[in-house]
């Protein structure tokens, strides 16, 4: 168990970085099929419990081809499920956060979490925030909220709330769970947390009555595929941290919400302005900044 346990935790930004842009593209794309699920008159808690389901089954398959130990003592599966439990709370308030208040302002409060990640690593002695990371956040954060628009306007104080919980849950979920990789084998770790966001997803779809099962083909082609972008983009991301570490790679992450306007406008048909594309080359040079940066970190 000791090859396998530390597998693949190195930090190596040569295979870091290229994995977690290409998760960007498959959350990109796994946002886009989503809205395209809701359009075929699917729910949100359907949408959360059926694409959790397919992670499982894709994470138990790899735990298997690779032979890995799934049995961890009671603490650390006690720290893996309440892992799984903020994950589970991502996902649910964002599904939910867009049906109150503009995807935009949504994703915009999500990409809060790369900021919360660095400070929250920072107030546990995980990793030092250097002068050019907090730039390069500042610089993102200014980004996506040119290149997303985000406009005035009122809002529902509900749909604002769910958004902040996403991004906290966020920061929780890539610190706590890039530090258990660096224990365990990340196929296990992933796979422990995805059995607790099905069980919360299992209640939600349960206990809200609001689930509904796909009534045409259609239906059925956009839930299928909205699981597999989904079970694609969480695997690359769950493996990119693993060689990058929870603070820089949440930071390369900020690179999904630009990401998602092109696909939009490529699937969807949607329009940018051209005021989008300067915030979204701020997000790209933050990106590479803290790309090139040596790893920061503390001694433990």
């Amino acid at each position: 168990m000791s090859a396998g346990t530390n597998q693949g935790t190195a930090q190596n930004p040569a295979l870091g970085v290229p994995i977690l842009l290409f998760s960007t593209v498959a959350f990109s794309f796994s946002n886009v099929l989503a809205q395209i699920a809701y359009d075929q008159g699917l729910t949100p808690p359907t949408v959360l419990m059926t694409r959790t389901m397919a992670m499982v089954v894709v994470v138990l398959i790899w735990a298997m081809i690779g032979r890995t130990h799934l049995r961890y003592g009671l603490t650390d599966c006690a720290k893996l499920w309440g892992l799984g439990v903020a994950f589970a709370a991502i996902n649910a308030c964002f599904l939910y956060a867009i049906l109150l208040i503009p995807v935009s302002l949504t994703v915009l409060l999500l990409y809060l979490g790369p900021i919360l990640v660095g400070l929250l690593s920072a107030a546990l002695g995980h990793e030092r925030l250097t002068p050019l990371r907090i730039m390069a956040a500042g610089i993102a954060f200014i980004g996506l909220a040119i290149a997303l628009n985000v406009g005035g306007g009122d809002v529902a104080l509900a749909g604002i709330l769910l958004g902040l919980a996403t991004a906290v849950g966020f920061a929780i979920n890539v610190v706590g769970s890039s530090r258990m990789m660096l224990r365990l084998p990340r196929v296990g770790v992933i796979f422990h947390m995805m059995v607790a966001v099905l069980v919360v997803s299992l209640i939600i779809f349960v206990v809200s009555g609001d689930g509904a099962l796909p009534a045409h083909s259609n239906a059925w082609w956009a839930l299928a595929a909205v699981s597999i972008g989904f079970a694609t983009a969480i695997l690359t991301f769950y493996i990119g941290i693993s060689y990058l570490g929870g603070p820089r790679g949440a930071l390369i992450m900020n690179n999904e919400p630009v990401v998602t306007i092109f696909v939009a406008m490529l699937v969807l048909g949607e329009v940018l302005d051209p005021v989008q594309y300067v915030g979204a080359a701020m997000v790209i040079a933050a990106v590479l900044l803290v790309s090139l940066e040596r790893p920061a970190t503390t001694a433990n």
